[in-house]
């Protein structure tokens, strides 16, 4: 057989090759039309709960801060506020500086205040109780230790005595140790040293489609229906999905997403997260998160339904007068059997026989001077 040339079966092999070749082509790509949109979601998926998780964390500091800010400062509704906007202006504005800090920390007051009014930001004080302040308060001092009429506190110094010695206002309901416990509040009085703050906030969805689905989800889990709230309007855009009002089914794009069916148990307060709106006026869902946090008061916490105390509300005291100062021939040395009532005199325990500067540390010893530093 000659070089050039090739064997029959050979040839044919070839050409059943040739000929499968064109059945085969495309199929990879319709390998990646299916496989891409499941890929791409679970990864916008993944991306949408980093961020959420991330924020959880900020808005679980800015709950530590709030209630270290009212542990300091009688659990005041003034101070817990501006702890938690300095808790959370780091994360929501970042700084570069302490101008720049102070100038965020207005901006988070601000948008904490937005908030509130539109219902995804909150916080409300769980301890002490109002039944905490009714076993244990007693009528607020002034710094000057002068009574202030009309306001109710909880004891916060010299707990290790207060807490064997005083009895609740409301009876006895039993003891933890040595510390009876009250029968309105259930507490002790170091339990009503504890400040408890809880703060709810909307984290923003902020990932495209996945962020918007899962607000749509949730609506129906807690039971929110398909209305829409005040995130409802011609800004939405339908490319993103958008709430088309009460009643009415989300459209994602061309896709009718349907009506979300009622739940069972719903959550109502939720729903404001999922309906919130952006500061440009569009549909900017969240997701609501709330943390709690507690902290043992550094000062006495003050009744939150009395109102502040005004200078006017201190009652002075009696004046003590210039003060008398004796002549100078009146002053007269103690004597020694009165210095130390029962003891040894200093003749007794040695004092006159020891030479002065005893006490001086070192005094008994002669430092010798550093010798001269050489080569050995």
């Amino acid at each position: 057989m000659s070089l050039g040339t090739q064997a029959p079966g050979a040839a044919s092999e070839n050409a059943g090759h040739r000929s499968a070749a064109p059945r085969q082509a495309g199929v990879a790509a319709v390998e990646t039309l299916l496989a891409a949109p499941i890929v791409l979601l679970l990864g916008l998926s993944v991306l949408q709960w980093g961020l959420l998780f991330h924020g959880r964390g900020a808005v679980a500091h800015a709950a530590q801060e709030a209630a270290r800010a009212g542990s300091v400062d009688h659990a005041s509704s003034d101070a817990i506020e501006r702890g938690f906007a300095r808790g959370l202006a780091p994360w929501l504005y970042g700084s570069s500086g302490p101008e720049e800090h102070a100038a965020n920390v207005a901006r988070t007051r601000a948008h904490l205040s937005q908030g509130k009014a539109a219902g995804w930001a909150s916080w409300r004080r769980l301890a002490p109780t109002a039944g905490s302040f009714t076993d244990w308060a007693e009528t607020a001092r002034a710094p000057d230790g002068q009574p202030i009429e009309g306001l109710l506190e909880i004891p916060n110094d010299n707990l290790t005595l207060r807490t064997g010695m005083r009895l609740p206002a409301s009876g006895v309901a039993g003891y933890r140790g040595a510390e009876p416990i009250g029968s309105a509040s259930k507490q002790t009085l170091s339990d009503a040293n504890l400040l408890k703050v809880e703060v709810v906030y909307g984290v923003p969805l902020t990932v495209p489609l996945i962020g918007r689905v899962a607000a749509w989800v949730m609506r129906g889990i807690d039971g929110c229906g398909g209305g829409a709230g005040a995130g409802a309007g011609a800004g939405a855009g339908a490319g993103a999905g958008a709430w088309a009002g009460a009643g009415a089914s989300m459209r994602l794009g061309t896709v009718d997403l349907g009506v979300p069916a009622p739940a069972a148990s719903p959550r109502r307060w939720a729903c404001a997260h999922y309906d919130a709106v952006g500061d440009d006026g569009r549909s900017r869902p969240r997701w609501p998160v709330r943390v709690s946090a507690t902290v043992r008061m550094q000062s006495p916490a003050r009744d939150a339904d009395a109102p502040p105390p005004l200078e006017t509300d201190v009652t002075p005291g009696p004046s003590l007068g210039p003060g008398v100062v004796d002549p100078e021939g009146a002053f007269r040395p103690i004597a020694p059997r009165k210095q130390n009532p029962g003891g040894a005199s200093p003749t007794q325990d040695g004092s006159h026989d020891r030479a002065p500067g005893f006490l001086k540390l070192g005094g008994d010893r002669l430092t010798p001077p550093p010798g001269m530093c050489g080569a050995s």
